[in-house]
């Protein structure tokens, strides 16, 4: 099974909140996938909101990153604009996310509701806990 990453499960992953389950779920065969677009704004949210130095932000991302695949915006172009029409207008660049999801019919594995109710899988922490088996 493959899902796409939102940007706030990257940053909970450099964070460490959320670590261990992306390398669970990765080491379960759960294929982990981002989108360029969700990389950058992690980056952003990394250094402007939380305020990791940059060169900082950016190592700790690149190991988070070995675990998942980068797909490039040309990847799922041909989705973009049923994914913009798809999402509400305050989730800002998640389309991206959304447009790789259904341009490889997968899911997404995020931590806010922007993703509920647009037509693919999503998926919380706890159901990515659940399916790498982790039990505490």
């Amino acid at each position: 099974m493959r899902l796409f990453v939102d940007a706030n499960i990257l940053v909970r992953c450099v964070a460490g909140v959320a670590a261990r389950h992306a390398s669970a779920a990765h080491a379960r065969g759960l294929q982990l996938a981002v989108t360029e677009r969700q990389v950058d704004e992690a980056l952003q949210v990394l250094v402007g909101r939380i305020g990791l130095a940059a060169d900082l932000a950016k190592r700790e991302l690149l190991q988070v990153l070995l675990l998942m695949d980068l797909v490039p915006a040309a990847d799922y172009a041909v989705e973009a604009a049923g994914a913009r029409a798809r999402m509400p207008s305050a989730s800002g660049d998640d389309w991206h996310c959304l447009a790789a999801a259904m341009a490889q019919e997968a899911g997404i594995w995020t931590g806010d509701r922007d993703f509920f109710g647009v037509g693919v899988p999503v998926w919380s922490t706890g159901n990515i806990r659940f399916c790498a088996g982790e039990t505490e």
